[in-house]
């Protein structure tokens, strides 16, 4: 993209904990420092785990919080952004808001060079709900909030009386030439031998954390009553978290002992993902945009999601992948049985979803957006949602 230059820019961040919006906020700040953008990176406190996936010659500002509230944090940033000549503060996630909010340099135009980004699209909790009472003031101040899919921007803008026309929505994006079956290696390949499964039998797999928010239950549930239906299903379970134990009993009790693998944290999900032969996402709460869910597209896998956050913009159903009401595990059985039972369909339909990849979410298109709301404020996180819309309208298109 080009145009004119623009003023510094500074994504500020909670910490650099591996995690979907830092992941992503890091690949993305590489990206548009490697364009030539001037881009800079804080993050309030520890850890900072992905500080080394972070370009070495990115400006970064560790602003070493301590306490619930750090107004030498607020002092510091506000120091950094004059000296650097910052124009406008990217928050990620809501409390960032709080600093940024603080720190903010006014606008040429008026207002404050102040953006929010969002990811979560319900609130876990009451205490979290309870918050919105301080952070709605804030994000409404904002000249721009950016969510993760239309159904979140059209959601939040109604429930905390933000200005529809400061929101938008940019869509999360993978490398897709890094997500083909290509791309591996014999031996990244043979995951599945090693892991002793036939060729006739049907993995179904999951990546994520393992918590309540991911709804493993429902998935263990699911394949149990698939292996009692007398369906040579294997299941794959990829990630780690403070639910696996119970998980591991609950896979006991419904009989899959020995039919179930917990793989835990894979720092390369591929091999997992071209393993399996359909990739399904169980989420109850709290799911956006689903980048695993992307990543087992791009692999040319079917996708089955609860419907929930912006799966229904993901995937055009029945084509490039599956929705079922949340908590369904009914319907979640349905749609899995008629995977297993038809190879064809499943190829299809893995095929269809990489396809919709390469075509809407693809990582450089991602950054594009990122690239318009720096390069032109207002207008640009306009374009950026117009293209957004665009994308969502051919949902049932592809």
């Amino acid at each position: 993209m080009t145009g004119a230059s623009i003023g510094a820019q500074m994504f500020l961040l909670n910490s650099l904990e591996v995690g979907g919006s830092e992941s992503k906020i890091v690949a993305v700040s590489n990206a548009l420092y490697q364009r030539g953008l001037p881009v800079h990176l804080a993050y309030l406190n520890p850890p900072e785990t992905l500080l080394e996936r972070l370009h070495p010659d990115l400006p970064r500002l560790a602003l070493q919080r301590s306490g619930k509230f750090d107004s030498g944090v607020v002092r510091r940033l506000r120091e950094y952004v004059r000296r650097q000549g910052v124009s406008t503060i990217h928050c990620i996630n809501r409390y960032p808001i709080v600093y940024g909010r603080l720190a903010a340099p006014r606008h040429p135009e008026g207002g404050l060079g102040l953006t929010a980004f969002l990811n979560s699209t319900d609130l876990p909790s009451t205490a979290e709900q309870a918050k919105m009472l301080v952070y709605a003031p804030l994000l409404r101040s904002a000249r721009r909030v950016i969510f993760g899919c239309r159904q979140q921007s059209a959601m939040w803008a109604r429930r905390y009386r933000l200005n529809a026309d400061r929101c938008g929505y940019i869509y999360n994006g993978v490398r897709a030439e890094r997500f083909r079956p290509e791309a591996l290696s014999d031996e990244q390949r043979r995951l599945r031998a090693e892991l002793g499964w036939r060729e006739d039998e049907v993995v179904i797999g999951m990546v994520g954390q393992l918590r309540p928010k991911k709804g493993y239950p429902d998935f263990i549930a699911a394949c149990a009553g698939l292996r009692r239906a007398g369906l040579p299903v294997k299941a794959l379970i990829v990630g780690d978290g403070p639910e696996r134990a119970a998980l591991e009993r609950q896979a006991k009790e419904a009989g899959l002992e020995d039919h179930l693998i917990f793989l835990g944290e894979r720092s390369d999900v591929r091999p997992a993902l071209y393993a399996m032969d359909v990739f399904a996402l169980t989420s109850v709460k709290s799911e956006t945009f689903s980048n695993a869910a992307l990543e087992a597209m791009a692999m040319q896998r079917p996708v089955v999601l609860s419907r929930l956050g912006g799966a229904a913009e993901m995937v055009a159903e029945g084509c490039s992948g599956f929705l079922y009401p949340v908590g369904d595990v009914a319907r979640l059985m349905q749609i899995l049985r008629r995977l297993v039972e038809k190879p064809a369909l499943r190829r299809d339909v893995g095929r269809a979803a990489r396809k919709r990849v390469l075509e809407h979410f693809e990582f450089e298109r991602m950054v594009d957006a990122y690239e318009a709301v720096m390069r032109n404020g207002d207008e640009a996180a306009a374009v950026a949602s117009r293209q957004a819309s665009l994308i969502g309208s051919k949902a049932q298109g592809v």
